[in-house]
This record gives C-alpha cells, structure tokens and sequence, in this order.
C-alpha cells in the first residue's frame, strides 16, 4: 500500500457557488409533469429521486464527452430497487428520456449548472459531479438497506471492510480516538480515502489520521492510499482536543473509492461504539 498524490485545482470563488449548484438537483426531484412510473402501485418515491438525479450526470457526459459515462450507476440502482419487484429502475429512466417536460427541464438546469461552473473540467464542475456521484451512491446504499450498523460489527463490509475498535481515551478529559482496521477482501486494487465533508462523531466534527488520508472539505480526494486485495492496514482516527469527552459516540461518514480510475463512495454509520480508558504512550 501506499500514497498517491493528485493535484485538484481550485479558488475560493468557485467552491463558495457550491452549495447553490447542488441545489439545482434537489429542485428538479419535486418539478410537476415528471413521470412517475406506475405511481398508483405505490412506486418508492425515493428510488425515482435517485434516478432522476443519475439522469443529470449522464447528461453532463453528453454535454462534456471527456466524462465518463454513468449508465453503471444505473444497474447499481436497479440491483438495489430488485428485491421490491415493484420497481424498475431502468424502465423508469426510459420514461424520463421520453418525457418531454423532464428533457425540457433538464435541459435548461444543465445548462444553468453548466455557466454557474464555468463549464466542463472545471474545479467547480468536478467538485459538483463529485457531490452528486456521493449523493446517488449513498442513496443507492440506502435503499439497499446498507448504512448504518451497530458496534462491535464492521462499520463497512464492502468494497472496503472497516472495523471500529472502541473510543480509546487516556483520562476523563481526553476526547480519544477510534483504532480501525481497513482492509481489501476483494480481488482489484483499491484506492481509498475518507472524506473529511461531513466526517463526524457525533459533536466531534474535527478528526484527523496520520494513516488514512481525509480530504479537507470536500468529496475530491488529493491523496488516495493504495489497498492491494487481501491488504489490511491499522490506523487511528484522533478526535480534536477541542472536542468534549463522550461516554461513546457514533462514527459517521463516507468512504471514497477509485478503482479502475472511476470514483465512487460508500457511506457508514457505526453507532454505540463504547469508551474505553488506556495507558498513556
């Protein structure tokens, strides 16, 4: 295993517009006039958001050729939606390409993000194509049931298998730290890193490792460390001196992943992770 360092050009201007840009997707998920496949069966509305906002990102790789296409996060949605066997995900993205006022609206709200990001292959665009790709992984995630878990159970089981070991403090005024295990059960190499947007637990929202890297604010990685299958490696994630003590916490955040050069994100939520005292080192 080891680092790799990725360069990611940025202004302060640019990142400031990005919570507006993210903004434009959740508005088109209530517009009037969008299908809804087969509503009166009792489609899950949240399985129809999810793929309305698959449909913006493969519309910004018709827009800009050079990104890459997005029709996998599809089946994953599909897979995900399979178990109802009321729902498909696939048939209703074939509604929306046929929906006039979905392309209409579309059209318009792509070309709005388009000006608001100053185009393709621009800071502003990676960073919002970054934020919608979580967005649509996690929620494919939640709808598969596959978040949160309770401890001593892994915090993640795949593609990345995440243990949590207790919340390890040396004294009653120590916020401490969680010891992890990140390992590769599968057979491709992995590049991995937490990150740092809303990593938290609980009222500690400053965490830091000297073992994984955590992006600074963002869900675009600048360092990723390499995962060899079958690797595992140990790492301590250190909670802020700042942050209060606490009998236990939850572990809550989003593991990004690139394999194959293509980005994609695992959220975990570990809860009911205990405090444990330890000798001081």
């Amino acid at each position: 295993m080891y680092w790799t360092d990725h360069s990611l050009p940025s202004t302060k201007r640019q990142f400031k517009r990005l919570a507006n840009l993210l903004v434009v997707a959740a508005m088109l998920s209530g517009t009037q006039g969008i299908p809804r496949a087969n509503a009166a069966s009792g489609q899950p509305d949240d399985a129809m958001a999810v793929v309305r906002s698959w449909t913006i990102l493969q519309r910004i790789q018709s827009e800009c050729p050079a990104v890459p296409d997005e029709r996998w996060r599809l089946d994953r949605i599909d897979q995900a939606v399979a178990p109802s066997q009321t729902f498909s995900a696939r048939r209703y993205a074939e509604e929306l390409v046929k929906s006039s006022a979905w392309q209409s609206v579309l059209g318009k709200d792509v070309q709005t993000l388009l000006n608001m990001t100053d185009g393709c292959g621009t800071a502003a665009m990676l960073e919002w194509q970054a934020g919608m790709r979580r967005q649509i992984d996690t929620s494919t995630q939640a709808l598969a049931g596959d978040i949160v878990s309770h401890w001593p159970s892994a915090a993640l089981q795949t593609p990345v298998r995440i243990s949590v070991g207790a919340l390890e403090a040396v004294d009653d005024d120590d916020p401490g730290y969680l010891r992890m295990s990140v390992s590769n059960p599968g057979t491709e190499v992995l590049e991995i890193a937490l990150s740092g947007k809303d990593l938290h637990t609980g009222f500690c929202r400053t965490l830091s490792s000297a073992d994984l890297p955590i992006t600074a604010g963002t869900d675009l990685p600048t360092q990723l460390l390499t995962l060899r299958p079958g690797a595992s490696i140990a790492a301590r994630l250190v909670l802020d001196a700042a942050c209060m003590p606490a009998d236990s916490v939850a572990l809550v955040g989003a593991l990004i992943v690139v394999r194959d050069g293509v980005m994609e994100y695992r959220s975990f939520g570990q809860v009911d992770i205990p405090r444990k005292e330890v000798s001081r080192q």
